[in-house]
């Protein structure tokens, strides 16, 4: 099975790019990924990293993602996907930059309450990620 480490250089290959670029392209040194790719450092691309690389090799940020970050967040990664939220008394409608917004505030509690790579309840992150979302509206 291929890792997500040989699938960047791999997708970065095919698209006739060296490393060096993409890291460039998403506003790293020119050894970033080569780092990332074969010495695996980070053990994980970051998520500003991965979004600036999806844009950069035109493809959706999730296939950007190690299976193990893939499936634990594909539930939350669905109900982004739905345009609809029902939240609290009130429906809200959001924009795909609302989307993209939410995903950075759920990532961002992830990582405030130490949360990666543990088993955790979407819904209740989702909850508190819109909460803040809609605050700053």
């Amino acid at each position: 099975m291929e890792t997500i480490y040989q699938k960047i250089e791999r997708m970065v290959k095919a698209r006739g790019f060296s490393l060096a670029k993409a890291s460039k392209a998403i506003d790293r040194n020119h050894s970033y990924l080569q780092q990332f790719c074969k010495y695996q450092k980070p053990a994980r691309l970051p998520e500003p990293e991965r979004y600036k690389l999806a844009r950069f090799l035109e493809v959706n940020e999730r296939d950007l993602r190690d299976d193990e970050y893939g499936s634990q967040t594909d539930e939350m990664d669905n109900a982004v996907a739905d345009s609809e939220f029902s939240f609290d008394a009130g429906s809200h409608s959001l924009s795909q930059a609302d989307g993209e917004k939410l995903m950075q505030i759920f990532e961002n509690l992830r990582r405030k309450y130490h949360l990666e790579g543990k088993e955790i309840d979407p819904s209740a992150l989702l909850q508190n990620a819109l909460s803040q979302l809609f605050e700053e509206k």
